[in-house]
C-alpha cells in the first residue's frame, strides 16, 4: 500500500464521514509518537530461550482527519497518520548481533467518537477505530554482527486498532483546538523483527480542527 492509495483512502473516507453527518469537520496536527514492543516487556534482557528484543521507539508524527457529526454528541470519520520512528532490533546471540533502523509508518483509521456537550467552549471527547497500518525500513541506521541472517526487513501492511480521547476548545467560530493522545495497536506478522510481536505506539498531538 503506498501514499497515493493511503490519500485515496483518506478522502473517501472524509467525504463519507460528511456524508452521514450533519456537521462537517476537518482536522491537522503534529506531535509525537512513542512506542515499545510490549509482549517483550517481560524478556527486556535477551537470553538463549527467548533471544529477541526489538521494538519501535519516538518519531515525529503528522496527523490528518475529517468527517462529520451525527446525533449531537457523536462523530464518524478518518484519521490518517503519517511519522519517522526509530526501530530497534537485538538478536541477542554470541556476537551481540543489533541494528537501529530508520522507519516510516502510515496508518489509516475510520473512528467513531462521543463527545460531551460545549461548556464555556470545552468539551472532551474519545474516540474507537481501526484500520491498517504501513511500516516500512527506510535505512539501517547502525547495525552490529549480523543481525537480519536473511536481509533486512522491508515493508509490512497490519491491522490497526485505535482507542484515543482528549479535550479541544472553540476559540473562534469554527475553529478548535485539540489535543490527543492515541493508543495505536498492531500485530506484527513473524517476518518483521520478532516473532508474534505487539505494538502499542501512542501518538501525542496537538492540533486545529475546523468545523462544528
Amino acid at each position: 500500500m503506498n501514499r497515493v492509495r493511503l490519500v485515496i483512502l483518506l478522502l473517501v473516507g472524509m467525504l463519507g464521514g460528511a456524508a452521514v453527518g450533519h456537521a462537517q469537520y476537518f482536522g491537522v496536527g503534529l506531535g509525537r509518537s512513542f512506542g515499545d514492543d510490549l509482549s517483550a516487556a517481560a524478556t527486556a534482557v535477551p537470553s538463549a530461550l527467548d533471544p529477541f528484543s526489538a521494538g519501535i521507539r519516538k518519531g515525529n508524527v503528522l496527523t490528518l482527519e475529517g468527517g462529520g457529526d451525527f446525533l449531537r454528541v457523536m462523530r464518524a470519520g478518518v484519521h490518517y497518520g503519517y511519522s519517522r520512528p526509530e526501530g530497534f532490533l537485538s538478536r541477542g546471540d554470541a556476537f551481540g548481533s543489533s541494528a537501529d533502523l530508520e522507519l516510516t509508518a502510515h496508518t489509516l483509521t475510520f473512528d467513531l467518537g462521543l463527545h460531551t456537550p460545549q461548556a464555556k467552549g470545552f468539551r472532551l471527547f474519545g474516540v474507537v477505530g481501526g484500520g491498517v497500518g504501513n511500516f516500512k525500513v527506510v535505512e539501517v541506521v547502525r547495525q552490529v554482527e549480523n543481525p537480519f541472517p536473511s536481509g533486512p526487513p522491508d515493508q509490512i501492511v497490519v491491522p490497526v486498532v485505535a482507542l484515543g480521547g482528549g479535550i479541544e476548545h472553540q476559540f473562534l467560530a469554527g475553529v478548535r483546538w485539540k489535543v490527543e493522545v492515541r493508543d495505536e495497536y498492531t500485530r506484527a506478522p513473524e517476518d518483521f523483527f520478532q516473532p508474534g510481536g505487539s505494538w502499542h505506539r501512542i501518538l501525542l498531538s496537538v492540533g486545529l480542527t475546523f468545523g462544528k
